[in-house]
Formats: C-alpha cells, sequence, structure tokens
C-alpha cells in the first residue's frame, strides 16, 4: 500500500510539474491571449471597437508599445512570432532577443523568413 501511495504521489508530482515551462518574468493577465518567452512578448486583447468586438495586438511589455496593431494573423514558430497586421505590414519577432523585422510583404522579409510570412497571408 505504501508502494502505490509513493508511486501515486510521485505521478501527481511529475503531471504538475509537466506543464512548467520557461520561467514567466511578465505574468499572464485577462487580456493576454498568448504569451511567448518569459511573457515579454505577448498578443493582447485590447480596447474595443463600436460594434463591441476587441482587436489583438503583438505587444513588447518591456517598452510597452504594440508592435502590431490590429493583428489579423499571427503564428509561433520556434523562437519566431510572426504576424500581419489589417494594414498588410508583415511582422517577425524573435521572443528570445527582441530582434524585430518589419516588411511591407513576405518578398521583402529575409529568406528565412519568407514561407512563415506568407503562410500568414494564406489565411
Amino acid at each position: 500500500m505504501r508502494a502505490m501511495s509513493l508511486t501515486i504521489c510521485g505521478f501527481v508530482t511529475a503531471a504538475c510539474t509537466a506543464g512548467c515551462g520557461e520561467p514567466q518574468k511578465y505574468q499572464r493577465g485577462k487580456d493576454t491571449v498568448e504569451s511567448f518567452g518569459d511573457g515579454n512578448w505577448s498578443i493582447l486583447k485590447t480596447g474595443g471597437s463600436d460594434d463591441g468586438s476587441r482587436k489583438l495586438h503583438l505587444y513588447c511589455r518591456e517598452t510597452v508599445e504594440p508592435v502590431v496593431r490590429n493583428v489579423a494573423n499571427w503564428r509561433q514558430a520556434g523562437d519566431w512570432v510572426y504576424a500581419v497586421g489589417e494594414d498588410g505590414a508583415f511582422i517577425a519577432v524573435n521572443f528570445r532577443t527582441s530582434y524585430v523585422i518589419k516588411c511591407p510583404s513576405p518578398d521583402a522579409a529575409p529568406e528565412e523568413h519568407r514561407s512563415a510570412l506568407r503562410a500568414l497571408r494564406r489565411k
């Protein structure tokens, strides 16, 4: 019986710690849709419009600035977050280094990011 109790405790401990990812410097809030790395880079729901809908923004909490307002589509691949705004601007952000690439089209981006940015346009 004691062995079974220890086994159950081991499984519970493993299950609780398995969900623990990277330590969060910036905590998720009620408006956080997704956060990346230590939480500095996030997709946030902010504001509202006349029709009551909320907009998504790619936001850097360290600089307290949105990098993309009105995100139309986004995705994460490795250490990069790719986003396209409603205005058609394409952004690639390395959330570990905070390196940001802004370009008017996927074809204007560095070669290694073109495929990911083109996929955003198709959605």
